[in-house]
Formats: C-alpha cells, structure tokens, sequence
C-alpha cells in the first residue's frame, strides 16, 4: 500500500492526516480465510461492508486483467490429490516449482484459475483429446480445352 501522513493546523488544532491510496494487487484480505466475503471488504467513506463475489471478481480482473488462466483463483484452499498422482504415474514432480512453471501459482503465490482447473476442487468437466495427424498432400492438374 502507498500511504503518507501529514501534520495539519484545523481550527486552530493539530490533527493527522494520513492518506493511503488504492494498491495494485486487490482484493485485500484476510489470508486465513481467503477471497471471500467474510474477509474481503469494501470502504465507502468511514464505513466498511463486506464485500459481494462479483465486487471480489471486479477487483481481480482490475488487478490481473482478462486472461482467465492466469487470473487469480477466488478459492485459495485447493488440493491436487489427483494431479499429483498422474504426474506421478507419468515420472513428473508437481511441486510448487513445476506448479509455478505452469502458471497454476502465480508470482504472488496466489493459486489461478487454471490451478482450479486442475485441482480436486474443480467443478467443471473437462474433456481432452489427443489426434495423430496425418497430413497428405494431393496436386490436381487441372487442364482447359
């Protein structure tokens, strides 16, 4: 956060002024209880409220931008019981390494939508195919008469 504080005569009474700006990684929250209402709030003058999840998904789409792979997840609890076991199977660590090279942890360590995309937690089909593709090539002559 950026913030300042300054000494100001008012009335004849020296008061503090302390001014703290937007930051660019929002929503703020409460860590141990992740991006949800109950953690996340919104300031309107001296007052505060709890904030909605489409203010939380506006905050986050203003911080990360548009691209839903690499925007951060609101569900920071999320487990990989599942993709940990077929990287296993295959020979491969998902460590937080790999998890990072992947773009499922983010810079912030942040897990992002992709990361729930993989995780035990995704409530979303998702089905894959893989095609052996072979080109062929044909030249026609074509002839006026």
């Amino acid at each position: 956060m950026h913030s300042s504080a300054e000494i100001r005569t008012i009335d004849g009474k020296q008061v503090v002024k302390i001014e703290i700006t937007r930051g660019s990684r929002r929503p703020y929250h409460l860590a141990s209880k992740g991006m949800k209402p109950s953690s996340v709030f919104v300031r309107h003058e001296t007052s505060a409220s709890a904030a909605s999840d489409e203010a939380i998904r506006q905050m986050i789409i203003e911080s990360d931008g548009t691209q839903y792979e690499s925007m951060r997840c609101i569900n920071q609890s999320l487990t990989f019981h599942e993709t940990t076991q077929l990287f296993e199977a295959e020979g491969l660590a998902f460590e937080a390494t790999q998890q990072r090279t992947l773009g499922i942890i983010n810079s912030d360590n942040y897990y992002t939508n992709l990361g729930q995309l993989l995780a035990d937690q995704c409530e979303h089909s998702i089905k894959a195919a893989r095609y052996s593709l072979f080109l062929t090539v044909s030249c026609f002559l074509f002839s006026r008469h």
